[in-house]
């Protein structure tokens, strides 16, 4: 279910041909400052298709009672907008079907582990506690195996959405810049040769 409702995620359909970021979490751990981090990981991504969801656990002894106190933590004193479950159990005979499957990398020994799952469901990384949702290592193999600029299918989407940093594109006809996001490669390419032909084409406009 969802954490503090009474309704549950859909978690197939949350997951569906997307990279996931599973994460055993607790509101009172020495770690529980990650939540910004996860949290700036999925602001950073999520537009180009990463879920990151939370499993609150008392496995290590440090949730709260409430599942209302878990909530303020999360919403309240981090900001967490990606998606959160109800409690669960993470490691032993009681241990959700998910950590059971997630076993094969590793069972959590500690609050948040981070599992990177890829777009076809397998396991692709196991990352442990000490591991800083934005240590360039998680961020670099979460970027290789899917979060990655969709193929755009307007000269408009790839110009929007090609390139990371402060690359800039020249809009001939506005005589304005296009500031590009979301670096790929391939998109960039694609982008760069929709821009010769607008300049091809531009000389034949009125």
């Amino acid at each position: 279910g969802k954490l503090h409702r009474q309704d549950s995620w859909d978690l197939c359909q949350l997951t569906a041909n997307r990279p996931v970021l599973l994460v055993n979490t607790a509101s009172f751990c020495g770690y529980t400052p990650q939540f910004e981090g996860l949290e700036a990981l999925y602001q950073r991504y999520k537009d180009q298709g990463l879920v990151i969801i939370g499993f609150p656990s008392d496995d290590f002894f440090q949730e709260a009672d409430q599942s209302a106190e878990t909530a303020e933590v999360c919403y309240v004193n981090y900001g967490v907008t990606f998606p959160m479950t109800s409690e669960i159990n993470v490691r032993g005979r009681d241990a959700h079907p998910i950590f059971e499957h997630l076993k094969q990398a590793d069972s959590p020994s500690w609050n948040f582990n981070k599992y990177l799952i890829g777009k076809d469901g397998a396991i692709i990384e196991h990352f442990g506690s000490n591991t800083e949702p934005l240590d360039d290592e998680l961020v670099e193999i979460t970027v290789e195996h899917g979060v990655r600029v969709a193929r755009l299918d307007t000269a408009a989407q790839v110009l929007d959405h090609a390139v990371g940093g402060e690359h800039v594109v020249a809009d001939l006809r506005a005589e304005r810049d296009v500031h590009l996001r979301g670096f790929d490669l391939v998109a960039l390419c694609v982008a760069l040769a929709l821009l010769e032909l607008v300049e091809a084409r531009a000389e034949d406009l009125p």
